[in-house]
């Protein structure tokens, strides 16, 4: 029965330093590069079609429980081409308690143009509204836009 158990943990071993080393080898080049932007001072491109004008973000009471607000953000993008489909799920609220952070929430629900769940952008201006709960407490919170690529990960906090 040990002779069987050091041959399962022998084998395990070996299967995580091959896991480990293949995950090496593949983000051997990986950065993650964190930034912010005052968008009082300058505009962010989302991508080369849709300019991120102007923000407001606040925490709102949900209603539920005092441990269940909702953070809300009201975006106004600029739009150059038809038919574009707003990158939702490139923003993040991160939030920290006593400098640690907790895990990134993805925006649950969102209205583009006053129309629940709508990814259509129109060319000119339009009017973003994307909210998520928020499950702790936290004393900071920040809007991040993450652009990503094969060996690249940029985080924009957006002030």
């Amino acid at each position: 029965m040990k002779k069987y158990l050091v041959l399962v943990i022998f084998f395990l071993l070996v299967l995580l330093f091959t896991v480990k080393l293949h995950m090496q080898k593949k983000y051997a080049d990986f950065e993650v590069n964190q930034s912010s932007i005052s968008l009082a001072n300058s505009d962010l491109s989302l991508n080369k079609n849709i300019i991120l004008l102007k923000h407001h973000q606040k925490i709102v009471k949900h209603g539920i429980d005092e441990n269940a607000d909702l953070y809300m953000a009201n975006l106004t993008v600029n739009v150059t081409k038809p038919e574009m489909a707003f990158p939702v799920e490139s923003f993040r609220l991160y939030s920290e308690k006593d400098g640690q952070p907790y895990a990134p929430n993805s925006f649950l629900k969102f209205k583009i143009n006053g129309i629940e769940d709508s990814k259509k952008l129109t060319v000119g201006t339009n009017k973003i509204e994307m909210t998520t709960p928020i499950l702790n407490k936290a004393t900071k919170y920040y809007l991040v836009f993450v652009q990503h690529s094969q060996k690249k990960f940029d985080l924009i906090n957006i002030k």
